[in-house]
């Protein structure tokens, strides 16, 4: 009836605070519902002021927001702390330059806090007054997040193990169910007070819920990254290297040898999370892990590995949904697995082998960024010294059926290496299906030298397609000279012989004559004789009487 915003009472409704109307219909101070608290009248818990303010009556039925130091905007929604002192119970400033937070700084909060300036106990926090350490939730349940009042503040409230109850669950009562003790004996005690006796191995506590080894209900201790010992009344883990925290489960991408590879940059948890860059429920899993003794995946340094575009995984080694996996042998004879985009790959190869795939922000694709000396042509890195083949708008290093090598590792020649199903052209080095070499193609030149290979339309094969004054030879794939230009052959140098014969007689008779006095032409040997101007000329280069 009071749309969740008051309460019913002689037949109207009393508004909460920050709601006015018949029907509490008028929303005031930014009012958002935290339905994980609910009061005995079904109502959730309003959220006011962004957690930053106070939510103050200025008229009748009407009210406004009065920030803390801090806090701008007209629902208190914008904040930036200082310096660790402006940031409530214990929190930590931080500055950021993250396009994701409207903020330029924000607080870090302890265990159990929230708010942008850790203002709200939302795990109901205790101080441990034997152990110095704080008690979330009464130490029976987790602090996780609930929910989020802003992208940069969630909300945090106590998940209760079963028999508890209350917003910190500080109620138990094992009677409540048969599972509430965990797998031990529910009893009563002569004050009336329930507990639980006889806990299963490294469980503790007055419902044996307390589980310092986090083992979870397959019996893994420790997340599966260490052992859980003795020690004590209690219990507590050894972890692996790279792992931390009282249960294993944070993350240390920090130690050495357990660095973020590919590329990933090492941040912390919440950060992370802040950034979208953490799913919320692996997040929750963390904390909820920590929290079972106490910590915080956010003040104990739980750190996550930022992975580039296309790798994923715990230290970025595995391969997103847009990759596949793939071994790049780089021009030093290494080896590497890498994970690259299919616009990356040409024959198996990523950008053959002599650069990297990576990922372009500005146009949101992959592509291949080459090593010094080579060029991109297309989405492939090539040497500049093997030849292109040019296929309308694309540029094909060795043809389409080939590769550009290395003759031998560090030699810095490179020429072209052809499929199975290629052959190298003689005349242009580039690789050519097989089918347009023939018997007649001797000289290893592609259709014979006298044909260009195309893709057939109609067989969906390649075939040779001859040039003018070419035709298809005996083997009916290469292309040979036609009669015609085979005639031309013959002719034209006869053709020259004989011009050249004639310059050559003009100029040992004709201009000799004029030369050489009549003395010296009367003791002229048989391979000379005396012509005057109009004298014919018999059996010279074969022929009948000439007149020069």
């Amino acid at each position: 009836v009071c749309n969740e915003r008051g309460i019913c009472k002689m037949g109207g409704c009393q508004c909460l605070t920050g709601f006015s109307g018949p029907k509490c219909e008028n929303v005031y101070c930014g009012a958002q519902a935290d339905y994980n608290y609910i009061d005995e009248y079904n109502n959730p818990r309003w959220i006011l002021c962004n957690a930053g303010g106070t939510c103050v009556e200025t008229g009748e039925g009407e009210y406004q927001c009065q920030c803390r130091a801090h806090f701008t905007g007209v629902f208190c929604q914008e904040f930036n702390c200082i310096n660790n002192s402006s940031c409530l119970n214990g929190g930590t400033c931080f500055f950021t330059t993250s396009p994701y937070i409207s903020s330029t700084s924000h607080c870090k909060c302890l265990d159990g806090f929230s708010g942008l300036d850790c203002g709200i106990n939302s795990c109901g926090v205790e101080q441990d007054q034997q152990t110095g350490k704080s008690r979330l939730c009464s130490d029976s349940g987790s602090c996780i997040v609930g929910s989020r009042l802003t992208n940069e503040m969630p909300l945090y409230q106590c998940e209760c193990r079963v028999g508890h109850y209350g917003s910190a669950c500080e109620t138990f009562n094992c009677d409540i169910s048969p599972n509430a003790c965990n797998g031990g004996v529910c009893v009563i005690e002569t004050t009336g007070d329930m507990t639980c006796k006889l806990c299963p191995e490294f469980f503790y506590g007055n419902d044996c819920g307390n589980n310092p080894c986090g083992i979870d209900s397959a019996g893994v201790a420790c997340s599966g990254h260490g052992t859980c010992v003795e020690e004590g009344e209690s219990a507590k883990c050894r972890c692996k290297p790279g792992r931390m925290g009282d249960v294993c489960s944070l993350r240390d991408c920090l130690t050495p040898g357990n660095e973020c590879l590919n590329g990933g940059t090492c941040i912390d948890a919440l950060s992370a999370l802040q950034l979208g860059l953490l799913e919320q429920s692996e997040y929750n899993s963390m904390n909820s892990l920590a929290r079972l003794k106490g910590e915080d995946v956010r003040s104990a340094g739980s750190t996550v590995c930022m992975c580039p575009k296309g790798y994923t995984g715990e230290f970025c080694t595995e391969c997103d949904a847009t990759t596949e996996l793939a071994t790049q042998v780089f021009s030093n004879g290494t080896k590497a697995s890498v994970c690259a985009h299919k616009s990356c790959f040409y024959n198996g190869f990523v950008c053959s082998n002599r650069g990297t795939c990576s990922y372009n922000e500005t146009s949101d694709s992959f592509g291949c960024v080459c090593e010094s000396g080579y060029r991109l042509l297309g989405a492939q890195c090539w040497h500049p010294s093997c030849p292109i083949e040019v296929r309308g708008e694309k540029n094909l290093p060795c043809g389409i059926g080939g590769q550009c090598l290395e003759t031998s590792l560090g030699s810095d020649e490179w020429q072209c290496s052809c499929a199975n199903t290629h052959k190298l052209d003689s005349s242009t080095g580039l690789c050519w299906p097989i089918a347009c070499f023939g018997s007649s193609s001797k000289s290893g030149k592609v259709c014979g030298g006298g044909g260009v290979c195309d893709l057939s339309t109609y067989t969906g094969t390649h075939v040779c397609n001859c040039k003018d004054g070419f035709k298809k030879g005996s083997d009916g794939i290469t292309c040979v000279p036609s009669s015609s230009v085979i005639a031309l052959a013959v002719i034209v140098p006869i053709l020259l012989i004989l011009t050249a014969g004639g310059l050559c007689t003009y100029f040992l008779v004709c201009r000799g004559k004029r030369r050489r006095p009549a003395k010296q032409a009367a003791s002229a040997g048989p391979n000379y004789i005396r012509m005057n101007d109009g004298d014919a000329i018999r059996n010279i280069m074969g022929g009948g009487p000439q007149t020069l």
